[in-house]
């Protein structure tokens, strides 16, 4: 429990720091002072990115204490908007990304927000391993009874039979969250040299955990796209100009 009050902690602090530089470079309307504002924008941006995977992850590790809003996910729409969303700001950092999705009707019941959570920390990981220049590939298809959430990084295949499930000991703070959201919703997150492959169920489970409602990415992130915090890592400082932010 200590550990878990650590993390909030830390969180809470991260938060706070990141909030204040971002208050005080608003006050740095200068144009000389435009790209200098920028790296310092996107130094707080990775904050904020750290804050929230930090408290989800003392959250979701928690048992008394799991945060799930439940509903039906029609997967195929939800798996190409994320697509869309995370293309259209990789696309700053010169990484491309292209979705495939088998056009069927895919349904799981979830917590939408943290599933989205879960598809950007792929995306982010796999993005930072292309770097510029790079190309990824989203998919979706259905394998025996289980929906199949790809991201490709070009490096090899993402066949099930040569993949292993992700340790959350030993995987970076974005890929471990990502494996407890897929876990929570009974599933699994795999890895391989291709890049990543979540696995999830496609029928509606019985609700066996704590229901509570998480409080909306808004409010945790600034008011800042949660894709943009999620890839921060991999965006240049042109992406966190003052008029790009507003």
């Amino acid at each position: 429990m200590a550990e878990k009050e650590t993390m909030r902690t830390m969180a809470a602090h991260l938060r706070r720091q990141a909030n204040d530089i971002l208050a005080a470079t608003q006050t740095m309307g200068a144009p000389e002072l435009r790209e200098k504002v920028a790296l310092i924008n996107r130094a707080a941006i990775r904050m904020l990115r750290g804050a929230r995977e930090l408290e989800l992850l003392g959250r979701l590790e928690d048992e008394d204490e799991i945060r799930l809003r439940e509903e039906p996910v029609e997967l195929v729409s939800w798996w190409s908007e994320t697509a869309r969303m995370a293309g259209g700001v990789l696309s700053q950092g010169e990484v491309a990304l292209a979705c495939r999705c088998v056009p069927s009707l895919l349904v799981t019941m979830g917590d939408k927000e943290l599933l989205s959570q879960m598809a950007l920390a792929m995306v982010a990981g796999a993005a930072e391993e292309v770097g510029r220049g790079g190309r990824l590939v989203l998919t979706l298809e259905e394998v025996e009874g289980r929906a199949c959430l790809r991201v490709e990084n070009g490096r090899g295949g993402l066949d099930l039979k040569h993949l292993a499930p992700v340790d959350p000991g030993a995987a970076d703070l974005g890929t471990a969250l990502a494996a407890h959201i897929a876990a929570l919703h009974g599933g699994v997150l795999l890895e391989g040299e291709g890049g990543t492959l979540a696995s999830l169920p496609l029928r509606e489970r019985e609700r066996t955990t704590l229901l509570r409602t998480p409080a909306p990415a808004g409010e945790v992130l600034g008011g800042f796209s949660p894709a943009l915090v999620a890839l921060s890592e991999v965006l240049p400082p042109r992406a966190f100009v003052p008029e790009t932010l507003e």
